[in-house]
């Protein structure tokens, strides 16, 4: 199946060279011989755009082989399916306050997947916040993963990295959350740790969770950067990831290269292992 895509990138791949060094030699011509204030604005902006050109190619094309096969890679994974419609939406993400100020923050969802595993429903929706602007800072880029428990939460719990993204707590300051400070004194170095419910998020930020919370953190290279919320009968895990999750069918290898799956089905096994960790 994917054989007959092949001869589509190499055409795709063709045609990004061409415009991307267009566009780099442009750039290099503003800014070594036109002169002026502007000049080098103009050169960064080709320059940018060279960049943006050569991601939108790739995107749309590692979009269009998803639709085909993505299905059927899924059938790897019993009851699991794989969708473009965010099942977490931006809605519920704001009303949970996982992340700071994305009321108004530019958005993009990608790959989402839906199912259960070990009689917990998993959602899953990727997507990226940025505060937008001339000086657009990132809020959050990774994957946000919904595990639905059966048992509500009294209050709401919300946990939020360190020297990420805003590092800002205001909005939990706001509606008059605690601050919790936890034994741990790394875990409080590293987090922010705020709750309607002391009691409760202290029953549930155990020395048991944060070290399961830490292992999270290594199955998705995220180096301490992940958010969490406890919130009605669901808990949310987010972590930080700069990398393009679920990552398939660049432009610069063949389409059924595959150690491209490999890497799909490692980052899936580490999601399905937040269910081991929380079950155990």
């Amino acid at each position: 199946v994917l054989q007959a895509y092949e001869g589509e990138r190499k055409k795709r791949f063709k045609f990004a060279v061409i415009i991307v060094s267009i566009l780099v030699i442009a750039g290099l011509l503003i800014y070594f011989f036109a002169s002026g204030r502007t000049a080098g604005e103009l050169a960064g902006a080709c320059f940018s755009m060279a960049v943006v050109v050569w991601l939108w190619i790739k995107k749309t094309f590692e979009k269009k082989v998803k639709r085909k096969i993505m299905p059927m890679l899924m059938k790897a994974f019993n009851g699991f399916y794989w969708q473009e419609t965010p099942p977490i939406s931006h809605d519920e993400l704001c009303s949970i306050n996982i992340f700071p100020k994305i009321n108004n923050a530019v958005k993009s969802f990608d790959d989402c997947f839906v199912g259960k595993y070990r009689n917990v429903s998993l959602n899953l929706s990727e997507c990226s916040y940025e505060t937008g602007g001339k000086h657009s800072m990132v809020i959050f880029k990774g994957a946000v993963i919904k595990l639905k428990m059966n048992k509500k939460f009294e209050g709401v719990t919300i946990i939020r990295p360190k020297r990420v993204g805003l590092d800002d707590v205001s909005d939990l300051k706001k509606m008059k959350m605690q601050l919790i400070s936890l034994e741990d004194v790394e875990f409080n170095n590293e987090y922010y740790v705020y709750s309607t419910n002391q009691i409760e998020a202290r029953y549930l930020i155990t020395t048991s969770f944060m070290e399961r919370f830490k292992n999270i953190s290594l199955a998705f290279s995220s180096n301490g950067k992940t958010f969490c919320a406890f919130y009605g009968d669901s808990i949310y895990i987010a972590p930080y990831c700069r990398s393009d999750l679920f990552n398939l069918f660049g432009l610069t290898q063949p389409v059924a290269e595959t150690t491209q799956f490999s890497v799909l089905f490692e980052e899936f096994v580490s999601i399905l292992e937040l269910v081991d960790h929380f079950k155990n």
